[in-house]
């Protein structure tokens, strides 16, 4: 889709990460690792950091849809996070705004999951503060037996130890837009939680320093 930031096309293939720097484009600037079919990159506005963003290439609504081979460079590109160190309590959390019930998507329409450092722990949060909670695994090959429907929120759990992530999820009605941002802002003390108005180029910089 040639209006959607993170559809960069087969152009982006062939390139190295070293060579990402010196693209003007905000997406190519942000891009930590190249896999043939998706991207790690620094998520632009980072509430917390470090923050991270994993996207599928093809254009999907959500990880739902995602591959066996998807699945598979999202489990790599986790691993890769925890290897470089950069997380400070060696854990993760995982988490997509999903798609609103009305239709409308709380974020950009093109599936991607935030990372950001498991200290953040937002499957309690879900367990103890939103409606009708429910659990869910992702293995290797994606959710096991079911996963949450289009218009749930939901936030995993992965460590070096894991084998799965483990989730939590529950309805995204009445949630707002960028909820789990919003939380990660009030966590932080910041009321800076919309990328759009607040890019924060000085972490993400930060970031890609650490990073290589």
């Amino acid at each position: 889709m040639s209006n959607c930031p993170f559809c960069l096309g087969p152009d982006l293939r062939d390139i190295s990460v070293a060579d990402v720097a010196e693209e003007h484009n905000a997406v190519r600037r942000r891009v930590l690792e190249v896999f043939p079919q998706s991207l790690l990159l620094a998520a632009l506005g980072p509430v917390v950091s470090p923050y991270l963003l994993f996207v599928p290439r093809r254009h999907i609504g959500g990880i739902r849809e995602a591959t066996a081979t998807e699945w598979e460079e999202l489990f790599l590109a986790l691993s890769i996070c925890l290897e470089k160190k950069v997380f400070p309590s060696g854990t993760l959390t995982i988490f997509e705004h999903g798609v609103r019930s009305d239709g409308g998507c709380s974020c950009v329409d093109h599936c991607h999951l935030h990372i950001v450092d498991g200290r953040f722990d937002l499957n309690s949060l879900i367990e103890k503060a939103l409606p009708s909670p429910k659990s869910f695994l992702i293995g290797r090959k994606g959710f096991e037996v079911d996963s949450p429907p289009a218009d749930y929120i939901w936030a995993g759990h992965y460590t070096s130890e894991s084998r799965d992530i483990v989730v939590k999820a529950s309805s995204a009605e009445g949630r707002g837009p960028q909820y789990f941002r919003r939380v990660l802002a009030a966590l932080a003390k910041t009321d800076q939680w919309d990328w759009r108005v607040f890019p924060r180029w000085h972490a993400i910089n930060d970031l890609l320093g650490r990073w290589n």
